[in-house]
């Protein structure tokens, strides 16, 4: 799914910044037309590995409800981007860097990119977002997690992963007043990460109920754009990973996490409107709409209901 967190990026970019939005893959052999049409319509970056040709990586997913139980498997896996690959072309120079990883690998991925940037004489932090393997997301790896979390500056499971790495059989229907309870039982593991690096966050994705931001200074549960009742909800594959590339974008143009996050729900609203991707026509529109329109109207909303 990281496709959807490069459109999720995407969405908010201008024709000027496209190829500031980088996609570092191994480019499958054989990738179907349509897919590889939809993508380059996006005008972003896409950086190719030099890894043998393989077959594209494809997947099975069945929900058994529209919000809550599905079933997922790889029929045929991905091959993995490796921390090297982050010298490809103009990779190393991003802003920011979505990771999706397990916790074992985090480290390996932030020291390459780090030890890319020093080369190239790039001397600012970068924004690193650290969403974790699904299968890693267990009771057992809890202590890796929480010291892999301290490499990065956003640690962004979904709600069903958090409680799951909390040891919660229940994980799949967790309500918002559980999960930040379970958000800040993490922060409250690794605040001397939050103490001692600048700009951290945890952001649990929840679907259906929204997400909920947790940094040292802010906190907010943010609803999401669509109500789980809404026709216009048709399918929410992605709509997690879009919310990062959204919330990224969100956090470099505002320095602001909730304003990240409201970001992240307008990308997740997109993506959550039909099969695959939303169609891009002309004057930046994505289903007939501007995201800078859809997110006035969310913000009214918030503001509304006394949320903001």
């Amino acid at each position: 799914m990281e496709a959807i967190s490069v459109l999720g990026a995407r969405l908010f970019c201008s024709r000027s910044e496209l190829k500031k939005v980088a996609w570092l893959i191994n480019y499958g052999t054989d990738i179907p037309h349509a897919a590889h049409e939809t993508v380059k319509a996006w005008n972003v970056s896409i950086l190719k590995t030099a890894k043998p040709p393989a077959p594209t990586a494809t997947s099975f997913l069945r929900y058994q409800n529209l919000h809550t139980e599905r079933e997922f498997c790889f029929l045929q896996k991905p091959v993995e981007v490796e921390p090297d690959d982050i010298r490809i072309g103009t990779a190393a120079t991003s802003k920011s860097f979505h990771l999706h990883c397990l916790p074992e690998d985090v480290t390996h991925f932030v020291a390459a990119i780090h030890s890319a940037r020093k080369d190239l004489g790039i001397l600012d932090p970068p924004l690193i977002i650290w969403e974790p393997s699904p299968p890693s997301c267990i009771e057992s790896n809890r202590e890796a997690i929480l010291q892999a979390i301290k490499e990065v500056n956003v640690f962004s499971p979904n709600h069903e992963e958090l409680g799951r790495i909390l040891g919660r059989d229940d994980a799949i229907r967790l309500e918002p007043s559980d999960i930040m309870t379970l958000a800040e039982e993490i922060a409250y593991r690794v605040s001397t990460w939050a103490n001692k690096k600048p700009h951290t966050c945890i952001v649990v994705r929840s679907g259906r109920l929204g997400c909920y931001i947790r940094s040292s200074m802010q906190s907010s549960w943010l609803s999401p754009y669509w109500t789980p009742s809404s026709a216009r909800v048709i399918d929410p594959t992605g709509a997690g990973n879009a919310f990062l590339g959204s919330f990224a974008i969100g956090y470099l143009r505002t320095a602001n996490w909730i304003e990240a996050g409201k970001y992240g729900n307008i990308g997740a609203s997109f993506v959550v409107e039909q099969n695959g991707t939303p169609p891009l026509t002309e004057g930046e529109r994505w289903n007939g709409e501007t995201v800078e329109s859809r997110l006035r109207h969310y913000n009214v909303g918030l503001e509304e209901n006394g949320r903001e």
